[in-house]
């Protein structure tokens, strides 16, 4: 008999898992397509790697706003300050669509 892989006792669980719509892009990551797709003819992976370089910018762009409005730094239950998660998480984001722009742009010159 199968086991039965328990749920998460985690409230709203799920709620972090990946959406199987896509993210609605930034005004600027919107541009960036524009601009490269009118620029280059691009092959299926190259287009997948476009579109998460500029989902990557929009998230990056998103978790900046957080931060900014919310402030870079917080204060933890010891009063110490440490950075934002959203300010991590920007940072992470930026990392990710810097890389796979890289990968883009050798896809590119092939």
């Amino acid at each position: 008999m199968p086991s039965k892989t328990p749920r998460s006792s985690t409230p709203h669980a799920d709620a972090a898992a990946p959406s199987s719509r896509p993210l609605e892009l930034s005004p600027s990551a919107r541009q960036l397509v524009a601009e490269i797709e009118r620029d280059w003819q691009l092959s299926p992976p190259t287009r997948a790697l476009l579109r998460a370089a500029a989902e990557s910018l929009t998230q990056a762009e998103r978790f900046d706003e957080i931060a900014a409005r919310e402030g870079y730094c917080i204060g933890d239950a010891k009063g110490s300050r440490k950075p934002h998660p959203a300010s991590l998480l920007g940072r992470d984001h930026r990392a990710a669509f810097t890389s796979t722009m890289q990968r883009l742009l050798a896809h590119l010159q092939e």
